[in-house]
């Protein structure tokens, strides 16, 4: 973290040890925090962020400095650098990390427009996503095999996969950990890519391919979507759980 990262956030009343240098940071009386981006963590690039990247995750940051700060009334606009009004000029974007970008910063703002506001390029951007959101359909991806159930291969596959199958494949583990009722239907890899159009069409919204949720349970009229994390603990799981329960 930088000298005038951890200035600034001291003077809102925070304490963060690991803000990424990457996010800038600037403050404007009497109570906006400025939170700017690389491009490469909004997908304006050729080698694009993961949404849990901690460089990239606006929402969690957001999220936790909006809860610790001691400026209850603090509004945070977000923006990214050197981007201008024809970085996306409307329709498909670029890429899927775009989309998803672009799909992030929508929901997030009609969800905390109290305090979340967008940078006048930003919301130039987003608004025109937002009418080609309205006037195209879309269709998910489907699983390209069945998930794998052999555990040596499962756990060859990494802890996540093999704690994804055992809380599918147990039913103690559905009701005493889950807190799931006897009926509920629980499944690994949920997709979570995004086409326009037909399931044939290549015109990808958001990344897809082998893209997909570790597991989701239907019970009874709630839908459950889970993300497991092992080894790597990361503030990013809060974007990323954000971003599937707006999405599913």
């Amino acid at each position: 973290m930088t000298g005038v990262q951890k200035l600034i956030l001291g003077y809102i009343g925070i304490k963060i040890a690991n803000f990424p240098d990457d996010i800038v940071l600037d403050y404007i009386e009497p109570n906006k925090l400025l939170m700017k981006l690389k491009k490469e963590a909004a997908g304006f690039s050729k080698q694009p962020l993961a949404m849990q990247d901690d460089r990239a995750c606006f929402e969690a940051w957001c999220l936790l400095i909006k809860a610790k700060t001691n400026k209850p009334e603090l509004e945070i606009e977000l923006d990214v650098e050197d981007i201008t009004d024809t970085s996306y000029i409307g329709g498909m974007p670029d890429n899927g990390n775009m989309g998803r970008f672009l799909y992030r910063i929508l929901k997030f703002n009609e969800q905390y427009k109290q305090w979340f506001k967008l940078a006048p390029t930003l919301e130039v951007l987003k608004d025109k996503f937002k009418i080609y959101l309205a006037s195209h359909s879309f269709v998910a991806n489907v699983p390209v095999k069945e998930a794998e159930e052999n555990l040596a291969k499962l756990l060859e596959m990494g802890l996540e996969s093999y704690v994804a199958y055992l809380f599918c494949d147990s039913e103690s583990a559905k009701r005493n950990i889950l807190a799931l009722t006897k009926e509920a239907i629980v499944g690994r890899q949920l997709p979570v890519g995004l086409v326009e159009g037909g399931k044939a069409s290549s015109k990808e919204l958001f990344a897809g391919e082998e893209a997909a949720i570790d597991f989701l349970a239907v019970d009874e009229n709630t839908i459950n979507v889970y993300e497991l994390k092992s080894k790597k603990p990361m503030l990013g799981i809060i974007t990323e759980s954000f971003f599937y329960s707006n999405y599913v």
